[in-house]
């Protein structure tokens, strides 16, 4: 597994606007294609049609799940459906999708419907990407994604990909922007919640139908010093001082995935949240020390006042 970032800056790379087709025209180059002087990261690309893409993930050690993308929206313009699926036999024809209680599931490309270029940040291996995007709706904090196999506290856990997108029932309009935020999580004052915007194909038992999933991370800590009874936030809008008065440093957290009744079904590889009130500065880098020595980060301002930290380096587990 080889853990790559690429981004708008590099030579040769995509461009992403509102118009349709741009963002299948991106994911084709980084997980597929490759581009310039970067490999891409290792899926392939079973279906295909007019702005449309079906995407899977390694099949042989993942899941092998399938990503649909329909860039095709000419309406409320800066969204593309998407969808995962267990299995698909057409660029339209698949079963088992998560979510499955959905009308409207999307990613954020861009505020405008025109040639506008987009600034974008695309981490991602074999298994699973994050995905960033300055679409310029809410200033330039990064709308997010999140589409692949997480680290599974069962093996074998054939059921382990999730999808992390914006998601209405009441039309495409309503895709909110906070939507497609992974750093909405949960503390303990809320339980298990689940919440469509995340979902799985499977529990961990296999059975059943997809479902809403969870995420949570050190609640105590990254809700200091406000109250720890808060139920639902944004992680890196709330927090201890930075830096920290110990080292002088940064804590951050791993991301969990959870579903009721009370199962922790795993965590997010190389995603972290910072346990501060927005210290690093976007765009900010930093080395682990301690546990995390060998591994380099960065950091992405998010909606209401959050932060997410990437893992850059060759190093998820």
């Amino acid at each position: 597994m080889t853990v790559r970032v690429y981004r708008s800056t590099d030579g040769s790379a995509p461009v992403l606007t509102g118009q349709a087709g741009a963002l299948t025209t991106l994911l084709d180059a980084v997980l597929v294609n490759g581009y310039g002087a970067k490999s891409a990261a290792g899926w392939t690309k079973p279906y295909s049609g007019t702005n449309k893409a079906v995407y899977r993930n390694n099949s042989a050690t993942g899941t092998g799940s399938y990503l649909r993308v329909d860039d095709n929206v000419t309406s409320y313009f800066h969204r593309a459906y998407v969808t995962g699926y267990e299995a698909m036999t057409g660029v339209d024809t698949g079963t088992n999708s998560f979510p499955s209680s959905f009308n409207y599931t999307a990613w954020g490309k861009s505020a405008t419907q025109d040639a506008t270029a987009r600034p974008w940040v695309i981490v991602a291996d074999e298994f699973r990407f994050y995905i960033f995007i300055r679409t310029s709706e809410n200033g330039s904090d990064w709308a997010n994604g999140f589409f692949g196999d997480i680290i599974s506290y069962k093996s074998p856990d054939p059921y382990r990909a999730m999808l992390a997108c914006r998601y209405s029932t009441s039309g495409v309009s309503a895709l909110n922007y906070q939507y497609d935020e992974l750093a909405y999580t949960f503390s303990h004052s809320l339980g298990f919640n689940t919440y469509w915007p995340r979902s799985m194909p499977r529990d961990h038992t296999g059975a059943g139908n997809p479902r809403a999933v969870g995420i949570h991370t050190d609640a105590y800590k990254a809700l200091a010093p406000s109250s720890s009874s808060s139920g639902a936030f944004w992680v890196g809008s709330l927090g201890m001082p930075y830096p920290a008065a110990v080292n002088n440093g940064i804590f951050i957290a791993p991301m969990w995935v959870h579903h009721p009744p009370g199962i922790v079904r795993g965590h997010l590889p190389g995603l972290w949240a910072p346990m501060h009130n927005r210290g690093p500065a976007d765009g900010d880098t930093f080395s682990g020390t301690g546990a995390l020595a060998g591994k380099t980060f960065e950091v992405f301002n998010v909606y209401s006042l959050g932060q997410l930290v990437v893992e850059t380096s060759d190093t998820w587990s």
